[in-house]
């Protein structure tokens, strides 16, 4: 039985290999190296990644004006670019691994142990517990 830390590293290459011998050319397809950046509204629309057939534009990788508008209010220019550049990188990594990983989940019908489980919800009690010391001051 597989775990849950075995997939992580192995989900990449086994996607790729599932592709090859099915006789796709690749599981994944990135563009030439534009920024993911929507500066005209031809760019917007723009195809950045394509995943498992599905289309990743680049106005899927852009924060929603309102925490654009704050990130702006609180940094300088170089700031909010890098941090932009930042945050569509993270956006981009999880919608390419996301769909990855439930693929290769459901195909290889994995599941979590019960000390994984376990495991989780400490981790989860352990969070919980520090946030609301937070909160409270």
């Amino acid at each position: 039985m597989f775990t849950s830390r075995f997939i992580l590293p192995c989900l990449l290459f086994l996607c790729f290999l599932s592709a090859l011998l099915s006789g796709q050319s690749r599981p994944a397809t990135l563009p030439e190296s534009r920024p993911a950046a929507a500066s005209r509204p031809e760019d917007r629309s723009r195809v950045v990644a394509t995943i498992l057939g599905k289309s990743i534009l680049a106005k899927d990788l852009e924060p929603s004006e309102k925490d654009r508008q704050l990130m702006a209010a609180r940094m300088t220019k170089p700031e909010l670019d890098r941090s932009l550049m930042e945050y569509r990188q993270k956006q981009l990594s999880s919608k390419i691994t996301a769909p990855l990983l439930r693929q290769f989940i459901r195909e290889h019908r994995l599941e979590p142990t019960p000390t994984e489980l376990k495991e989780a919800a400490d981790q989860i009690r352990r969070k919980m517990k520090i946030s609301t010391r937070e909160r409270c001051g």
